[in-house]
């Protein structure tokens, strides 16, 4: 949740506009590196050519993610 929050809000728009979490996948590679998969308008607001960097930290009953679109 932490991290798909902080996606809509690196779009620019948050949660409005047609913009749900359904929209965005994180995923983790063998190593457990997260890595981002945006569908439908999460995909269309991501801007050409950019790159969606993710890192995530949690510890009980904290959690955050930190998203920086680099164009």
């Amino acid at each position: 949740w932490a991290a798909k929050e902080a996606i809509a809000k690196a779009l620019g728009t948050g949660f409005r506009g047609g913009l749900h979490m359904h929209q965005m996948e994180i995923l983790n590679d063998k190593n457990g590196k997260p890595s981002v998969k945006l569908h439908g308008r999460a995909l269309e607001l991501q801007p050409e050519n950019s790159i969606i960097h993710v890192a995530m930290s949690d510890e009980y009953p904290y959690a955050m993610a930190q998203i920086i679109i680099s164009v």
